[in-house]
């Protein structure tokens, strides 16, 4: 028996129930990201709310850091104009990006064992992570949570399906600005109409 569904019916709320989100400031600007975490990059050891990590990019590459980690490069891309951070389970960093015109992300693959970048279907914008629920207790049933927007319509993959599975949403929606545990325990998706 597989763990119960990250959102109930793969699909929104009939009803909207927004609630500030856990973490407060997930997404700053276009080009930085912030994300609850744990002591080290690959270190779950002492959990996932340890520090908050910042990753940024210049343009051409991705930077992550913390404040008790120096400043690092992840991955390199050609004109990154947009990131959006989180960790998985085991603190491996997941980032959704904008590469030029191409929506993007660069995950751990447990298949192969190593980091990768993958893309998201031609004219997909918008691309913003989240672990979507990072309680101790929920380690097991968590997934990271990758939203876009695409013709207009807010769409979802997740960690569980290895992100191949896309799920709609919403319609009519612009952008997707920030996705996020929301401090009522339902993911929140903040989006521009």
């Amino acid at each position: 028996m597989g763990a119960p569904p990250v959102i109930p019916e793969d699909r929104a709320s009939s009803k909207p129930i927004p609630s500030p989100l856990v973490f407060a400031d997930p997404q700053p600007s276009l080009t930085e990201s912030r994300h609850l975490g744990g002591i080290a990059l690959n270190d779950p050891s002492q959990g996932s709310r340890v520090q908050v990590w910042t990753c940024r990019t210049d343009g051409i590459s991705v930077f992550i850091r913390a404040p008790v980690v120096a400043e690092t490069i992840l991955f390199t891309g050609t004109r990154i104009t947009e990131v959006s951070l989180a960790f998985d389970q085991n603190m491996r960093p997941f980032v959704a990006f904008m590469d030029g015109p191409a929506a993007r992300y660069f995950w751990f693959d447990t298949q192969d064992n190593q980091q990768k970048i993958s893309t998201l279907p031609e004219g997909c914008t918008s691309p913003r992570c989240c672990l979507d629920d990072d309680r101790t207790t929920q380690v097991s049933n968590s997934d990271i949570i990758l939203g876009y927007v695409r013709e207009r319509s807010l769409f979802y993959r997740q960690q569980r399906d290895r992100y191949t599975v896309e799920r709609f949403l919403s319609p009519s929606v612009k952008s997707l600005k920030s996705v996020g545990m929301g401090r009522n325990l339902r993911l929140q998706f903040e989006v521009e109409p």
